[in-house]
């Protein structure tokens, strides 16, 4: 009795320098990445579970994994390209049967042996940040300490959300630092030709994107002709249009409505028409911005992506795109000049 009476007060012990450590660890600048790792290893510990997922996310937003345990490399492969979680309110002690994942995500886990879990949503004070999920493949229920568990949940995700706060902050720092350095090489004189392709190569930098597009408009015809593809050295075998008609594909779209695209699964959006393309060369992801330049339409920059943008980036994608238009409306005059 004397040593069942000691394993709750032994294991509090383990769990309160566990979180006092992670709590050092984002005060000393350490990632999310670190901390949501090395929450997943005190949740197995605390509920004696050997396999696990930790996943950053938001409101409104998909789970991203960022650490695993205990599953096979195949397994962790899937989870990682898609894992489907909403996360509940407060801990969640389940079957798997009841567990909130999608349905592929379901079948995934069950191939895995895995028949009972443990959801423990990570909030802090500016919301939902992350989860970690224990899971379990022996029969019977969930045996969960709570009171372990309630403080887990609400320290680690307040040590989660301060270092989502401030790496948040550095990115954005050293992506405004970034963006201010393009704006000023387009700010430099050169020709049309020589503009766009700077324009296209910056923002395939930016964004890291594996191909970028830059469209000119033919008010009069209302057509987009497409002056510059950068994409990858080993192109594929599906070729694509010079030129579309506005309203059609997504140039198109956003040539007649005049208004930015972001296709977070853009191989289920009908506005790509290039599907082929995109799926050849991997992309899944896809946004396109307007170029405008004294009020008038003078082009359209799309971008194609291998996953998501975060909505930092976009807003400044979108800004970035303004001076981009400013660019090469200046580099059109100056060539109608001298003509």
């Amino acid at each position: 009795m004397k040593a069942s009476a000691r394993t709750p007060a032994r294991r509090w012990a383990r769990a309160e320098a566990a979180l006092s450590q992670l709590t050092r660890d984002a005060n000393a600048g350490r990632s999310p990445e670190h901390l949501l790792s090395r929450g997943l290893d005190l949740l197995l510990s605390v509920t004696a579970l050997r396999a696990g997922i930790a996943c950053a996310c938001a409101k409104g937003e998909e789970a991203v994994v960022k650490a695993t345990r205990g599953l096979r490399p195949a397994a962790v492969r899937a989870v990682e390209r898609e894992f489907s979680l909403a996360v509940p309110d407060q801990a969640l002690a389940c079957r798997l049967g009841v567990l909130p994942v999608s349905a592929a995500t379901r079948d995934l886990l069950t191939a895995e042996g895995i028949r009972r879990a443990v959801v423990l949503p990570l909030v802090s004070e500016r919301g939902l940040v992350g989860a970690l999920v224990g899971l379990g493949r022996e029969a019977r229920a969930v045996s969960a300490p709570r009171a372990l568990l309630e403080p887990i949940s609400r320290e680690l995700g307040g040590a989660v959300g301060n270092s989502q706060f401030r790496h948040g902050l550095q990115r954005a720092n050293a992506d405004l630092l970034r963006l201010l350095t393009l704006v000023k090489i387009l700010a430099e004189p050169r020709s049309l030709e020589d503009t766009l392709t700077a324009v296209a190569q910056a923002a395939r930098s930016f964004a890291r994107a594996v191909a970028v597009d830059v469209w000119l408009a033919n008010p009069a015809t209302r057509r987009l002709h497409r002056l510059v593809l950068l994409e990858p050295g080993a192109a594929g075998q599906i070729a694509r249009r010079r030129t579309t008609p506005y309203g059609e594909d997504l140039v198109g779209w956003v040539a007649g409505t005049e208004q930015p695209a972001y296709l977070r699964d853009a191989l289920a959006d009908p506005r790509l028409a290039d599907r082929d393309w995109a799926r050849e060369r991997g992309i899944t992801s896809a946004c396109a911005f307007p170029l405008r330049f004294h009020d008038r339409l003078v082009g359209v920059l799309s971008l194609g992506l291998a996953a998501p943008l975060p909505t930092g980036h976009l807003s400044l994608l979108e800004t970035y795109s303004d001076h981009a238009a400013l660019a090469i409306g200046q580099a059109d005059l100056r060539r109608q000049l001298e003509t």
